[in-house]
C-alpha cells in the first residue's frame, strides 16, 4: 500500500511540473504584468545651444544657433555634488531571477511572448479621432514655433498602415510622427512592442499593407540577417533573437517605416518587490497600466525609482502657450535646473536612480520649447532602461556631469526641431546600449557645455543604437566644445536613413563638429557601423566655426564602416588658427567601393591641417 501510494504521489508531482510548463498560474511567465494578451505556443515547426532652447526660427532642421558664450546649466551647489570615481554599483540589487531560473528537475518554461499594447481611451484610429490623416502629417511640416506646436491628446496612434500577426496571433501595431528631410514633410512610423520569455525562440511575423503595395522589403539593420518575403499585399519574416528590426519597403520610401521591438520578457511586480524591499516603499514611483496625464517629476531623493509598467502612458500637460522666443523667455517656473521650465523628469546631485519599465512618455501635447524630456545633473549611478519616448519639444534625455550612467533599450520617437535623443555633457562613464532614435535633431551625441575645469567628458560608450534623421546628425561629438572630450567610442551601430542637407559643412551621419568652445578632442573610435543611405556626408569631420582655434582633433578610428553616400566626405579643419585633425580610416567602404590610399580622393576632402591614414 505505502508503495502504491508512493507511486500515485510522484506521479501527481510529474503532473504538476507539466502543467506549469503550459502556461498555467505556476509558470514563472505568466505572473510577468502585461495589459495586453499573452500568449504561449509551442514554436513553429519549422525581431545646440540647448540652454538657449530658441533654434533658428524658419530653418527646418538646423540645430540650435551657437551662442557667443559658452552656456552653463543652471549649477547646484558643487559642495555636495558628487565627484566623479569609479563606478559604485554597491547599491544596486541583484536582478530578480529569470523566468528560466531553475533547478535542473524542473523543465523551461513554454515558449510566450506577449506585447505591449496602449490604453484603448486614449490611443484610436485617426478616423476615430476625428483627424484626417493628411492633417496628422501636416503638423510635422514646417519649421518655427508653428510647425514645432503641440497639439491635443497623444500623439500615438493606432497604425494605418499595417496589420500585425506574430506566429498567428494578431499583435496591435502603432505609430507616431516623424520627418522626412528630403520631401521636408511629415511621416507616420508605424512600430509594436513584444516581449519574450526565454532567449531561444522562433517568430513568424506577418505585415499585412493598407494604402500603399509592398513590392519588395528590406528587414534592417542588415547585420540582424533577417530576410523578408513579399507576396500579395503581406510581407512576413522570421525572427529568432531579441533586437530592434525595422522594414523598409519599395526602395526608398520613408513613409512607411514598420519597427518590431522584441525584448526579454520582466517580472515587473517582481522587480518593483525588490527595490521596495530594499529602499522602502516611499522610493519607488510605480505607473499602472493606463492614461496618466503629468505635469512633471522630479527625483526626490537618493536610491529612488520611477517604474513606467508596460501599458503606461505618461501624457505631459500642455501648461503654457508658447508661440515666440519672447512667450519661452517670459514663462518661467522656478527652480528649475535646466532651461526656463521644468524637464519632464529632473534630477539634481542624486546618486542610484532609476527611471524603468517598459511605459511610455508623451510630450506630444507640449508647444515647442516647453520642456525638455528627462535631465540628470551631477548625479552618479543612473539607469534608464526599458522606456519609450514620444515628440519631445526639446532634448529628450540629457546627462550633465553625471557619472556610472547605464541607458539601455529606450526608444526615442519624434520629429520637433531640437528633440535631440540621446545628449551626454561633461559625463563619465556612460553606457548607451539597444537604443533607437528617430527625431528631429542630433540622435547618440556627445558635447562639453559650460562648467569648470572639471567638466570633461570621458568613458562613453554607444553599442548596438539605431539611427534615422532627417534633420540633423546621427553619431557623434557635436555643437558645443568647451571642455576636453576622450575615449569616445560609437560601436556595432546602424543608420537606416538620414537625408537632411541644408548645411553639409555642419551635419552629416557620422562626425565629429565642434561649434564652439576650446576644448580638444581625442581617441574617438567609430567601429562596425552600417549606413544604408545617407544623402548627405556620411562621415564629417569639420571644425565649423572660425571662432573656435588651436583645436585639436586626434586619435579619430573609422573602422568596419560600410556605407551608401550621396556626397563626399569630410575632413576640414576650418578656417580658425592653430586646428588640427588627425584620422584613420580602417575598412571602410563607401558604395560597394573599399577606401584605400589610391583611390580616396574619390571618397573623401580634406584639406591641409588635416591627416588622413588608411588600412
Amino acid at each position: 500500500m505505502k508503495k502504491a501510494l508512493a507511486c500515485l504521489l510522484a506521479a501527481l508531482l510529474v503532473c504538476c511540473c507539466l502543467s506549469g510548463c503550459n502556461g498555467k498560474p505556476d509558470d514563472p511567465s505568466a505572473s510577468a504584468s502585461s495589459p495586453v494578451d499573452s500568449a504561449s505556443s509551442a514554436e513553429p515547426g519549422g525581431p545646440e545651444d540647448p540652454s538657449s532652447g530658441t533654434g533658428t526660427p524658419g530653418v527646418p532642421g538646423e540645430p540650435d544657433s551657437p551662442s557667443d558664450t559658452p552656456q552653463t546649466p543652471n549649477s547646484p551647489d558643487t559642495s555636495s555634488a558628487p565627484n566623479p570615481s569609479v563606478p559604485d554599483n554597491s547599491s544596486n540589487p541583484p536582478s530578480p531571477s529569470s523566468p528560466e531560473a531553475s533547478s535542473p528537475s524542473v523543465p523551461a518554461p513554454a515558449f510566450a511572448f506577449s506585447a505591449v499594447t496602449y490604453p484603448a481611451d486614449a490611443v484610436k484610429t485617426l478616423a476615430d479621432r476625428g483627424i484626417s490623416q493628411t492633417d496628422f502629417l501636416r503638423r510635422a511640416s514646417g519649421g518655427s514655433y508653428t510647425g514645432n506646436a503641440g497639439y491635443s491628446g497623444s500623439g500615438i496612434i493606432l497604425s494605418p498602415y499595417f496589420t500585425v500577426s506574430i506566429s498567428g496571433r494578431a499583435v496591435p501595431a502603432y505609430g507616431t510622427l516623424t520627418f522626412i528631410g528630403s520631401s521636408q514633410s511629415g511621416a507616420i512610423h508605424s512600430y509594436s512592442m513584444i516581449n519574450v520569455n526565454r532567449d531561444t525562440f522562433s517568430l513568424s511575423v506577418e505585415l499585412t499593407a493598407s494604402g500603399f503595395t509592398p513590392a519588395k522589403a528590406v528587414v534592417l539593420p542588415a547585420s540582424l540577417g533577417v530576410t523578408p518575403r513579399v507576396q500579395g499585399g503581406k510581407t512576413s519574416a522570421t525572427i529568432t533573437t531579441c533586437g530592434t528590426y525595422t522594414f523598409l519597403f519599395n526602395d526608398g520610401d520613408q513613409e512607411h517605416a514598420y519597427t518590431l521591438f522584441v525584448r526579454r520578457q520582466t517580472d515587473e511586480d517582481a522587480e518593483i518587490r525588490q527595490y521596495q524591499q530594499q529602499y522602502g516603499a516611499s522610493k519607488v514611483k510605480v505607473f499602472e497600466p493606463g492614461v496618466h496625464y503629468v505635469d512633471n517629476l522630479s527625483i526626490p531623493s537618493d536610491d529612488y525609482t520611477i517604474y513606467l509598467k508596460a501599458g503606461a502612458l505618461l501624457i505631459a500637460n500642455h501648461k503654457y502657450d508658447i508661440d515666440s522666443d519672447a512667450d519661452n523667455s517670459s514663462h518661467r517656473e522656478s527652480g528649475s535646473i535646466f532651461g526656463n521650465r521644468h524637464p519632464f523628469i529632473s534630477c539634481q546631485s542624486k546618486k542610484n536612480i532609476r527611471v524603468i519599465g517598459q511605459g511610455t512618455i508623451d510630450l506630444s501635447q507640449l508647444d515647442w520649447h516647453e520642456r525638455n524630456g528627462i535631465v540628470f545633473m551631477y548625479t552618479r549611478q543612473v539607469t534608464i532602461s526599458g522606456i519609450t519616448l514620444v515628440n519631445c519639444p526639446e532634448w529628450s534625455l540629457l546627462q550633465y556631469r553625471c557619472t556610472n550612467v547605464n541607458i539601455d533599450q529606450v526608444a526615442v520617437f519624434g520629429y520637433k526641431t531640437n528633440s535631440d535623443g540621446f545628449a551626454i555633457a561633461n559625463s563619465q562613464t556612460v553606457r548607451v546600449t539597444n537604443c533607437f532614435a528617430r527625431s528631429g535633431d542630433d540622435l547618440f551625441e556627445v558635447k562639453t557645455l559650460g562648467g569648470d575645469a572639471q567638466a570633461i567628458c570621458k568613458d562613453v560608450i554607444f553599442d548596438n543604437c539605431i539611427a534615422w534623421n532627417g534633420k540633423a546628425r546621427c553619431f557623434g561629438i557635436t555643437g558645443e566644445v568647451n571642455k576636453d572630450i576622450s575615449d569616445i567610442t560609437f560601436r556595432n551601430s546602424a543608420i537606416l536613413y538620414r537625408d537632411a542637407t541644408w548645411d553639409n559643412d555642419r551635419i552629416g551621419g557620422l562626425v565629429i563638429i565642434p561649434e564652439q568652445g576650446g576644448g580638444n578632442i581625442r581617441n574617438v573610435t567609430f567601429e562596425n557601423i552600417e549606413i544604408y543611405r545617407d544623402t548627405g556626408r556620411a562621415i564629417n569631420v569639420t571644425v565649423y566655426s572660425p571662432a573656435v582655434t588651436n583645436c585639436t582633433i586626434e586619435g579619430v578610428v573609422f573602422r568596419n564602416i560600410t556605407c551608401s553616400s550621396g556626397m563626399l566626405s569630410q575632413l576640414k579643419s576650418g578656417s580658425g588658427s592653430g586646428n588640427r585633425i588627425a584620422v584613420s580610416f580602417q575598412n571602410v567602404t563607401v558604395n560597394g567601393t573599399r577606401v584605400t590610399t589610391a583611390n580616396s580622393s574619390s571618397f573623401l576632402t580634406k584639406d591641409a591641417n588635416s591627416s588622413l591614414t588608411i588600412s
